[in-house]
């Protein structure tokens, strides 16, 4: 009986890197979350950045104008 020392194993094969062809994928796993271009695209998050930048984030009126544009579920899980 002959040994493969090289014969790939498709284990071996299943773990091979593949470069990303599709955006929002990263090597082996693709991307779940937020890039940081998605992140500054959402007019909350910059809302909530103009605010702080501006040193208001902790008024009244700011906590109502972020309470308004946030948005939640009605349902209770």
């Amino acid at each position: 009986m002959e040994s493969k020392l090289d014969h790939v194993t498709v284990a071996a094969a299943a773990q091979a890197y593949v470069p990303a062809e599709e955006p929002g994928v990263r090597g082996h796993l693709p991307l779940n979350g937020f890039d940081d271009k998605r992140v500054f695209r959402d007019a909350r998050f910059r809302l909530g950045l103009a605010l702080r930048e501006a040193g208001l984030i902790h008024t009244e009126a700011a906590r109502a104008v972020i309470e308004c544009n946030i948005v939640r579920s009605k349902s209770l899980w």
